[in-house]
């Protein structure tokens, strides 16, 4: 007499395993299609805001009228301005970093969808008027969400959970700029906290690898920027060997100055940093 298989309790490793296998899957898939979508929307913004059609921003702000050059920025950042003020005296927006570095897991809960989706719209936005700050940042913040949305749903328990929101936040980096290896660094090195990176370095390089290849829909593969030069000889070789350690140097630096930043910041206030 044979007996049945004994099912698989609802909190056993297995099952946890399969929900996490799930959750890493939306969360790459949504990240490669919030960078395509961040991609056309920036392109629709920078027609919007200088009239020209196609190219790059710094080729279509050489092609626009004058007028356009001086108000498209001005226009811009005004109207993200005032909206971003209007967000963060109405509850503001919970963010990546803040949601990775709850432990308790409530910061990740209050993300929300709508918010944040919206704080990407406007940094999209702002982007296209000609005013730089990052386009990768819109991404990140919306991928970001969707994974805490996500792991909530499938309740995953808190740690795994800022584990995919870092390496979700990284796969949309790795959407916009076509750069799978950097996104997960990104998530690794910059998002996740210590004591997360030697496992959360396996969550992030295949969810980033996943955005990356949904994002090639609208990319085809190109790569985002490209650098023509001629094919390198053993002198450049040589020389880059001391560029790369002044750079390494440099970004240990730049590393220690923005977590100074990060812990000076200023909190979240109707006020002006003169009030």
């Amino acid at each position: 007499m044979t007996t049945a298989p004994a099912a698989t309790p609802p909190g056993s490793p297995a099952r946890a395993g399969v929900r996490l296998l799930a959750a890493a899957l939306v969360s790459g898939v949504a990240a490669g299609l919030i960078g395509i979508a961040m991609a056309l929307l920036l392109e629709g913004f920078e027609w919007l805001f200088y009239g020209v059609g196609a190219g790059t921003l710094p080729q279509r702000v050489q092609t626009a009228a004058t007028w356009r050059r001086i108000a498209a920025p001005a226009a811009g950042g005004l109207t993200a301005g005032a909206l971003w003020w209007w967000e963060r005296t109405t509850g503001g927006v919970v963010s990546v970093e803040a949601a990775v570095g709850d432990v308790s897991g409530r910061a990740g809960r209050r993300m929300g969808m709508l918010r944040p989706f919206a704080d990407g719209v406007l940094q999209v936005l702002t982007v296209g008027a000609g005013n730089s700050v990052g386009r990768e940042g819109a991404p990140r913040l919306m991928a970001g969400a969707v994974a805490a949305r996500a792991a909530s749903r499938l309740e995953l328990d808190p740690k795994t959970t800022r584990t995919l929101v870092a390496a979700a936040a990284g796969a949309g980096l790795a959407a916009m700029y076509n750069a799978p290896l950097g996104g997960a660094a990104f998530a690794v090195e910059i998002t996740m906290l210590a004591g997360m990176r030697r496992r959360g370095v396996w969550l992030a390089l295949p969810v980033s690898l996943l955005a990356t290849v949904v994002s090639w829909l609208h990319s085809g593969g190109r790569p985002t920027f490209t650098v023509s030069i001629d094919e390198p000889n053993a002198a450049t070789l040589v020389a880059a060997l001391p560029v790369a350690v002044v750079a390494a140097l440099l970004g240990v630096g730049a590393r220690a100055l923005w977590a100074w930043v990060r812990a000076h910041r200023l909190p979240d206030t109707w006020h002006c940093p003169s009030a």
